[in-house]
């Protein structure tokens, strides 16, 4: 039986795939830390180019960690024939194997192999093994130092194949961001730029996630990286980018108040009725901007700062009208755009409060069952406080694009604002969360959790439950006190 032991001065190295790309290195370094903080094992990253038997120079190590993703060359095919268990994570999405093995490497007498489907499949995979040395999501957010362990053993008993993840894209939304957040990205990055994101999608990660919703009161994701640089790293790592339920086609709110003005291509008015040229053009530049990364792009338009679109005082049908419109010009620009090569890229249209009107409609009129919206994803929406304001009907549970939920652990607005406490009791997402799974809403769960740093334990619980729900879901009835107790252990028994 293969056995592989963690402890001061032995030595651990990982080997990972070229192919496997930078991403899938950024983590593995991490995790490579994980294993020094908690056993001080000597350990390093390599990148494998070719077979270690075409070099001659090639150290044998008695133990090691191997990462490979399906695809990802020669070599990831010929484990493949070497260890035939692979084959069960082949072809499935975000989905990995965690195995134990004794020669079946040129590198190492005994390896833990670590092969995932695709990116996302690796790189929980090697986070799989953080879970198993103690490490949580709470390391950087919580403040939650390594355990030190004089010995960690991991051997067959630790073998394991992944599931699917339960819910396609699952992921939460940095907002209402002043003074709290922006305040200590500032102070401590300069910025909300790449160096400080890097720290968010690695919790996003450590939680299995793998979308986000940037920082958008005052920032902008796609130039303060700077520039791109934000969104290369999370699409490095596998992680898809989408601009808020009220920001289309990948470009920020307070982007547009930086380039609007007179003189400016983009016009001076965010308005589709006044400004149609300006804004089309504004709309072109962010999906050209986007090409060849993974992002998530809102289509539709409301007003500027929370207001309806035509105003308040136009009516359902016109609004109706003139949605449609912007909404076919969207679909237009993104197929010609980022779809090219019969690439589809996933759109969300939000169901939520300036809109939500106009997609139900009046006298027969309405956004529902509109062509254009068919095979994009329809967001719902709690009423701001946890609790579900719609779910999909019978005759629509069948809808091709799927349906979300945009629900709030944190709300800035009327009729009032609830911020910088968790608040929200763990049995009531699991009682509303679970009630939107059960009506098909699987393809999308996004939460506000506001600053982020003091969303902990319900961002976590939702993170899990998002992700496996057959182990948290309608099944399990006591589900919430189940999770509080398995966190704090994990989290507070870490620090004694």
């Amino acid at each position: 039986m293969a056995t592989l032991k963690l402890e001061k001065k032995t030595a651990f190295p990982f080997f990972i795939l070229h192919e496997c790309g930078d991403g899938v290195r950024r983590v593995a370094e991490k995790v490579s830390r994980d294993v020094i903080g908690v056993t001080d094992t000597q350990t390093e990253v390599s990148v494998v180019e070719i077979c270690a038997k075409e070099k001659k120079d090639t150290q044998h190590h008695s133990q090691a960690v191997f990462v490979a993703t399906d695809g990802c060359g020669e070599r990831a095919e010929k484990l493949l024939y070497e260890i035939p268990e692979l084959k069960r994570v082949k072809g499935k999405k975000e989905s990995y194997a965690f195995l134990i093995r004794e020669n079946v490497l040129e590198e190492a007498e005994n390896a833990l192999v670590i092969y995932g489907s695709d990116r996302l499949g690796t790189i929980y995979g090697l986070f799989h093994l953080s879970e198993l040395l103690g490490v949580t999501p709470m390391l950087y957010w919580g403040d939650c130092p390594y355990k030190k362990r004089n010995l960690v053993i991991i051997d067959d008993k630790d073998n394991y194949i992944s599931k699917e993840p339960s819910v396609a894209y699952r992921g939460f939304f940095i907002n209402d961001e002043w003074p709290c957040f922006g305040t200590w990205t500032t102070s401590h990055f300069g910025g909300f730029n790449a160096e400080m994101y890097d720290h968010i999608f690695e919790y996003l990660l450590r939680m299995k996630g793998n979308y986000l919703w940037p920082a958008m009161w005052s920032s902008c994701f796609m130039l303060d990286g700077p520039g791109m640089e934000s969104m290369k790293l999370a699409d490095e790592y596998g992680i898809y980018i989408g601009m808020s339920h009220h920001e289309p086609c990948m470009r920020s709110g307070a982007e547009y108040s930086k380039v609007r003005g007179k003189g400016s291509p983009y016009g001076d008015a965010w308005s589709y009725k006044t400004n149609k040229e300006g804004i089309i053009k504004f709309w072109e530049d962010g999906l050209k901007r986007s090409q060849g990364y993974r992002v998530f792009p809102t289509i539709g338009m409301r007003g500027e700062n929370d207001s309806k679109i035509l105003g308040y005082n136009a009516t359902i049908s016109e609004n109706v009208r003139l949605l449609k419109e912007v909404i076919t010009k969207q679909r237009e620009l993104i197929r010609s755009i980022l779809e090219k090569k019969e690439k589809k890229v996933p759109q969300l249209f939000a169901v939520y409060k300036e809109v939500e009107d106009y997609y139900f409609g009046e006298e027969g009129e309405g956004l529902r069952g509109f062509k254009e919206l068919e095979d994009v994803t329809l967001l719902l929406c709690d009423d701001n406080f946890g609790n579900m304001r719609t779910l999909p009907e019978q005759f629509e549970k069948n809808h091709p694009g799927g349906f979300g939920m945009y629900y709030h652990l944190d709300y800035h607005g009327d009729p009032i604002s609830y911020e910088w406490v968790a608040s929200t009791p763990l049995m009531k997402i699991w009682e509303q969360m679970t009630e939107a799974y059960e009506y098909g809403i699987r393809q999308l769960w996004i939460v506000n959790v506001g600053d982020v740093k003091f969303q902990e334990i319900p961002l976590n619980y939702f993170m899990s439950l998002a992700y496996d729900f057959e182990t948290w879901g309608s099944k399990i009835m006591n589900s919430a006190q189940i999770y509080t107790k398995m966190w704090i252990d994990k989290v507070f028994r870490s620090r004694s």
